[in-house]
């Protein structure tokens, strides 16, 4: 617009001056600097004594802080597009969502229902086994009690047993998994039991101290081969000792499994 008279001109001049004190504070604030002696002669014709400049820094902070949440006036007008869009895709697709939704959670609620009634089911069959184990006659319960005494004392129930109390002494032989956490203690309680040929001792001012022996490397490497095979083999001996308990214990069903009725 063309300055047609003095007020214009002094108004236009006005303008001038505080685009470019506001941008020169920005530019200040940015920079996290304060301003020149020059600046403050540019501040004080704009008005602004020192302790009202410093307000102005205060403001500009704010303005600095808000303006990219406020962005352009592109920026709104694509947000405002944006918003009205998702409220008529919502206005669309909500009820038809929340439709599924609730049908979901029918067939989620019924399978939870399903899965509780045959874990009830389940556990109410488990007690009731157990109960009619206990009606049995005597003479039948004794007789698996005997069949028992002898599996565990004979055959595939001894070797089991063994091979049980072989791997346990073999893990504090080897401190499988750090069953000792002082290589002292490993060599007290460990080697000196199962494995003494492993230590050696050392009498100083009347008092024991042990040591691994010079054997300890061979021995070890024994040990671990051995604790292998022991390993692999448990399971073996654990499924054959199941298989034939498991058979003795048929009596025990006798009113569960149905052959009462043959």
């Amino acid at each position: 617009m063309a300055i047609t008279c003095f007020a214009d001109e002094i108004q236009e001049s006005f303008h001038a001056d505080h685009v470019q004190s506001e941008w020169l504070l920005a530019d200040i604030v940015r920079q996290g600097r304060t301003p020149t002696p020059a600046e403050y002669v540019f501040f004080a014709r704009c008005g602004w004594a020192p302790p009202l400049v410093n307000d102005q820094f205060r403001r500009m902070s704010q303005v600095l802080r808000i303006q990219p949440i406020a962005g352009s006036p592109a920026d709104r007008e694509a947000t405002a597009l944006e918003a009205e869009t998702s409220a008529a895709i919502l206005e669309k697709e909500g009820p038809k969502l929340e439709q599924k939704i609730a049908e979901l959670q029918a067939k989620l609620s019924g399978l939870e229902r399903d899965a509780r009634l045959s874990r009830k089911r389940c556990e109410e069959q488990r007690d009731a086994v157990s109960r009619l184990r206990e009606l049995l006659p005597q003479h039948v319960q004794s007789k698996v009690d005997q069949a028992k005494v002898i599996l565990n004392n004979e055959g595939v129930g001894v070797d089991l047993r063994e091979a049980k109390t072989r791997h346990h002494e073999l893990v504090c032989i080897l401190n499988v998994g750090g069953v000792y956490a002082r290589q002292e203690k490993h060599i007290e309680y460990a080697l000196r039991m199962n494995l003494p040929e492993a230590v050696n001792t050392i009498t100083e001012g009347g008092m024991n101290r042990y040591v691994y022996s010079a054997s300890w490397p061979g021995l070890k490497a024994a040990a671990e081969l051995e604790f292998a095979e022991v390993a692999a083999k448990l399971p073996e001996l654990q499924a054959a000792y199941d298989a034939e308990l498991a058979v003795i214990e048929l009596a025990l069903d006798f009113y569960s499994n149905g052959r009462q009725n043959d």
